[in-house]
């Protein structure tokens, strides 16, 4: 197995207008959209040593709708896994070629800046993804129209196109595809 696909969390905590996870989520938890449940980063970390020992795994695909969840435990939760991440590769005990995928929502790199100070990128947990492995980051742009952003069927209210165009010219100067 030269690439593992991971889930490590059972949904997304966004809303966003045009995800079917809102509508099936009720259905299948038969109770609104049920508890979150996520591994930690020791619990992920965990999973990611097992199969690059049992079965020589060279890549990690996580693909969970979004695998930074969002928030500020999310933020945590993944600067925590880059840093045993980090720790593993120096020690040899995931080869240094060894790489990381995931898909998660361009917001989650956005600081807001409060009291007219501009927002910025969150250039410490793009330098840490980057720095542990992680190559490719499947953001959800969904537009760059700001009436569509707001629109119910896309439900992105909060992110700008300018907010958009901040985190991929983030990545392009981290190195981050």
């Amino acid at each position: 197995i030269e690439n593992a696909r991971l889930y490590t969390s059972n949904r997304c905590l966004a809303r966003c207008g045009f995800c079917s996870c809102v509508g099936f989520l009720p259905t299948a938890h038969g109770q609104g959209r049920g508890t979150f449940i996520g591994l930690s980063a020791k619990q992920i970390h965990e999973l990611i040593l097992h199969k690059v020992k049992s079965y020589g795994a060279r890549a990690f695909s996580f693909n969970d709708e979004d695998f930074l969840v969002g928030n500020n435990v999310g933020e945590a939760r993944i600067m925590d896994l880059c840093k045993l991440i980090i720790e593993s590769k120096n020690k040899g005990v995931i080869p240094e070629e060894v790489k990381f995928s995931c898909q998660t929502r361009a917001g989650n790199f956005v600081i807001r800046g409060k009291n007219g100070v501009p927002n910025t990128l969150n250039h410490k947990l793009v330098a840490a993804m980057k720095s542990a492995g992680f190559h490719n980051v499947s953001l959800g742009v969904e537009s760059f129209s700001e009436r569509l952003m707001k629109a119910p069927s896309i439900n992105k209210a909060g992110m700008t196109a300018e907010n958009c165009k901040l985190v991929l010219e983030g990545f392009f100067e981290h190195g981050l595809y």
